[in-house]
């Protein structure tokens, strides 16, 4: 899918125009490296978002399509926007660093994870439970 791909423009920064190249294995896209600016190895940070709701006196757990997720550098305050699809799940290639990731949706608690470190060419998945009443939490970030 990738082995003919183009670099292509991200963004502009004071410096100039970045570029990002992918970087492969065995056919799977497991990051992106910085052309332009800095060779740096981007870091991915995907997930899923889901919610609990009562339905008919039962509890039930659906995916959450197009939550609002925002992600903010803690070193230089940046931040950057995206929203799940509509499974409910999000992935994002950020440069290294410190992160906070606020998460909100419609009728449900926001939720803010703290201390998120990722480090060059990183992977990490988070697992998000949207709740009522500050029931909402992260059940699970890893690699």
């Amino acid at each position: 899918m990738f082995q003919n791909c183009d670099y292509k423009k991200i963004y502009k920064s004071g410096t100039g125009t970045g570029k990002l190249m992918p970087i492969l294995s065995e056919g799977q896209l497991l990051s992106y490296k910085t052309i332009g600016i800095a060779d740096t190895t981007l870091s991915l940070f995907r997930g899923n978002i889901t919610g609990s709701f009562l339905r008919k006196d039962s509890l039930v757990i659906e995916n959450l399509p197009n939550a609002s997720i925002k992600f903010k550098n803690t070193g230089n305050l940046d931040s950057i926007y995206i929203s799940s699809d509509n499974l409910g799940q999000f992935q994002v290639y950020l440069e290294p660093g410190s992160y906070v990731c606020e998460i909100s949706f419609y009728n449900f608690d926001n939720l803010q994870l703290r201390n998120i470190i990722l480090k060059s060419g990183e992977v990490k998945h988070a697992k998000v439970l949207m709740g009522h009443n500050e029931t909402s939490k992260a059940i699970d970030v890893s690699k």
